[in-house]
């Protein structure tokens, strides 16, 4: 009898590219090759809708069902909507469909978070398998190609489940425990068929410094034989690992922190204590945060503090206290407390000097606070000056100038460019503003429609009349069109001195034409130099 497995794609335009007719021929091509080829056939439907998940079901009625894409954890799986844009299906609406189909066999769902949609289909469906994190695109092909590999030997769903998994481990991918296996034929069938002992542990520390990342290694090394233990380092390429971060933390039973005097400054480390305190609210205190000060005995500073000043921490000096430490972390993952008394720690820590000016009284503030976040108001007490707003400053009233502000998010970025217009401004020239956050997913599908829209969007804030139609036609490429149509004819119509500040840029560093873009603005700058 021939099976029908039906392959189901969706990767809606607003959601990360993923290479999904890779994973389909992958499939097909080591099915035609298998001994038992003549027993299946495949049939594949692409940007999957709602109706044609539906539709292809009650059309093909087949015995396995496969779907590549995205998966939204609690959301659902994502489908397509008739844009073409991201439509997330629930748990409870995919188990109610797979109710009505009995003949199904197996249900593979290849899509990041998308065990909690495994469970629900489950219910129905003797074999289903699922994702319990974010898995990479390479990861999700392999295991993909070993599954259908083994079916086409003549091997069950158990055998494939168990051949996909060794795939990764045999391609050096860490993410062979990522797959998850529900089973009606599997006396412990709740739980995934390639199962790990003991507690979820997620160890959060400052990369590529010492003495955090050795300290974290040591602590990996002695506890990954009982728990199954998440650090960093097991991210492989491709995977989107900001979700993975959050699904790891989410899941974990216990978050061990190493503080040191780099960590504590760390954005990062910051934001995965705040995660976990947030999850513990949620979840009935899961996970919970085993903070260790490694040669730090400062007091932690807010927002540190906050999360940290109630909780037991542990104490390491030098590399003699490892074997303690790690004690001590078996000690508190199996009794939840890390057993340091509180007067020890107040012992270690050292204080600062105190200042000869009186506290204040806890009902001392400022008589108005700001929302830390966002562009800072020019006039705003809050800002605080640095060198470089100097040199910025003085650049901008010179002629034929070029100014990058480059550095990582949340630093003041978009602050200081508003107080560098107000400058140029001040010296007569002529302001435009250009955020980038304005520009959507179709204006950068290609060099050719972002130059053109680049080009409008300029015409249109000066209140010039726009002639891009007219100077597209010449047989150049659209980088000279663009450069042309500035320097010919919007700095004429002008006829006085133009800042064109551009904020946000790095939408444009993921498109193929950035290296072009950034080119051309540079050849601005080199030009400007030759006159």
């Amino acid at each position: 009898m021939v099976k029908k497995i039906l392959l189901l794609s969706a990767n809606p335009t607003d959601t990360s590219k993923l290479r999904l007719d890779l994973e389909v021929r992958e499939i097909q091509a080591g099915l035609e090759r298998s001994k038992r080829r003549e027993e299946f056939e495949i049939i594949s439907k692409w940007a999957v809708r709602v109706d044609d998940l539906r539709r292809a079901l009650l059309d093909h009625d087949p015995e396995i069902v496969h779907f590549s894409g995205h998966g939204d954890g609690s959301q659902g799986l994502v489908l397509e909507n008739n844009s073409g844009q991201m439509q997330s299906v629930s748990a409870e609406a995919l188990a109610r469909l797979f109710k009505l189909f009995p003949k199904v066999e197996c249900v593979v769902l290849n899509a990041c978070y998308s065990e909690m949609q495994a469970e629900a289909i489950y219910q129905h469906i003797n074999y289903v398998i699922g994702m319990n994190t974010a898995i990479g695109d390479n990861a999700a092909i392999k295991f993909a190609v070993g599954f259908y590999d083994a079916l086409g030997a003549g091997r069950s769903i158990e055998d494939g489940f168990e051949f996909g998994c060794a795939s990764l481990d045999l391609e050096k991918i860490p993410e062979s425990s990522t797959p998850v296996l529900k089973s009606k034929n599997i006396k412990n069938k709740n739980v995934t068929f390639k199962e790990s002992t003991g507690k979820r542990i997620f160890i959060s520390y400052k990369r590529d410094v010492n003495p955090d990342e050795p300290v974290a290694l040591q602590i990996l090394q002695a506890l990954s034989s009982q728990h199954q233990v998440f650090i960093d380092q097991n991210i492989s390429v491709g995977t989107p690992w900001a979700e993975m971060i959050e699904a790891e933390i989410r899941q974990a039973d216990f978050l061990i922190v190493l503080l040191s005097e780099h960590s504590v400054h760390s954005e990062m480390v910051e934001t995965e204590i705040r995660m976990a305190q947030r999850f513990a609210q949620e979840q009935s205190r899961k996970p919970a945060i085993l903070p260790v000060r490694l040669a730090y005995r400062q007091p932690f500073q807010y927002p540190l503090s906050a999360y940290l000043n109630r909780i037991n921490w542990a104490y390491w000096n030098d590399e003699q206290d490892t074997a303690d430490l790690i004690a001590q972390l078996k000690q508190a993952i199996y009794s939840n407390d890390l057993s340091l008394p509180r007067k020890n720690q107040v012992d270690l820590l050292t204080l600062d000097k105190s200042s000869d000016l009186p506290r204040p009284f806890p009902s001392a503030q400022p008589g108005a606070l700001e929302i830390p976040e966002g562009t800072m108001k020019l006039k705003s007490a809050f800002y605080i000056e640095r060198r470089a707003d100097n040199i910025a400053l003085s650049t901008i009233a010179q002629e034929g100038v070029t100014i990058s502000i480059k550095g990582p998010r949340q630093v003041g970025k978009s602050s200081l460019l508003n107080r560098i217009l107000k400058a140029a401004r001040e010296n007569s020239k002529r302001v435009l503003f250009l955020d980038f956050q304005l520009l959507g997913k179709a204006d950068l599908a290609s060099d050719e429609i972002f130059l053109r829209r680049f080009c409008s969007w300029i015409s249109e804030e000066l209140d010039i009349e726009d002639r891009v139609d007219e100077y597209w036609r010449k047989k150049i490429s659209h980088i000279q069109r663009c450069t042309r149509y500035i320097s010919r004819y919007i700095l004429k119509e002008l006829n006085s001195p133009l800042v064109l500040a551009m904020d946000e840029v790095d939408k444009v560093f993921d498109t193929p034409f950035r290296n072009d873009f950034f080119g051309m603005l540079r050849n601005w700058h080199n030009l400007t130099l030759t006159k």
